[in-house]
């Protein structure tokens, strides 16, 4: 499975999203989003693009057909979460690894894998064909709760902008090096969300709260149309402690 090379350089400040994310400003958080430089018409333009309702709803769903665009992709992704942290995403469906510097979650049809570096080994669990949301929430678990599986993205999404009162603003923002489609959803009562998707589906960048009301910070750092060869081979092949 490969491993990032060297730390890792955000290119978002975290501070500046969470601020946005604690004041509830749509149109704050997608000014928040990517490197790129703000003219002074961003925040009228993102007040512009902002909806209430089913447009909200229209909204966020554009954002997640973006993001069904790579469901069947083979790809390695590297995200950089809260605090610098790495974590490589390799999926070759219905096979899918997430590695993170101390556990390693992987996912195939007839089995799953928990692999942890302290102590060594790996726990079995019964397998999918694809992440549903017991995984998604096993998968962000592992990895410390700092991150979320595209999945549990879609459906943040997705229930924040259902909630009575919730709205929803999107822009086109420079992310990860590239164009993206972005959409910021903030419910009537509580912090919002922001995801971003590029043209080929790939989530680049997403901030907000796990289900658990967690905090998490993610931005595409590097990416790759292959995977490793052993990416979905358990670490050392050590099952329950117990070499195979």
């Amino acid at each position: 499975m490969p491993r990032p090379a060297g730390p890792v350089r955000r290119r978002v400040a975290a501070a500046v999203l969470a601020g946005a994310l604690a004041l509830g400003a749509a149109g704050t958080i997608i000014a928040s989003c990517g490197p790129s430089k703000q003219s002074s018409n961003t925040q009228s333009n993102a007040q512009s693009n902002t909806h209430r309702g089913a447009g909200a709803v229209q909204d966020v769903q554009r954002l997640l057909d973006g993001l069904a665009g790579a469901r069947d992709s083979t790809y390695t992704a590297v995200y950089a979460t809260a605090g610098g942290a790495a974590v490589v995403v390799a999926q070759a469906p219905p096979q899918y690894a997430y590695q993170g510097g101390a556990a390693a979650y992987l996912l195939a049809p007839e089995s799953a894998y928990l692999c942890r570096t302290a102590p060594p080994g790996c726990q079995p669990s019964p397998g999918a064909d694809g992440v549903s949301p017991s995984q998604a929430r096993a998968i962000s678990a592992a990895l410390g709760g700092g991150f979320l599986p595209v999945e549990a993205v879609a459906a943040r999404m997705a229930a924040v902008v259902a909630q009575p009162g919730a709205r929803a603003t999107r822009a086109q923002r420079t992310v990860a090096g590239g164009p993206a489609e972005c959409v910021a959803v903030v419910p009537a009562v509580g912090s919002g969300l922001l995801a971003c998707v590029n043209g080929a589906g790939i989530l680049v960048f997403f901030a907000g709260t796990a289900e658990a009301g967690n905090p998490v910070h993610m931005e595409l750092q590097r990416f790759s149309a292959t995977v490793a060869p052993h990416a979905f081979e358990p670490p050392q092949l050590i099952v329950n402690d117990t070499p195979r």
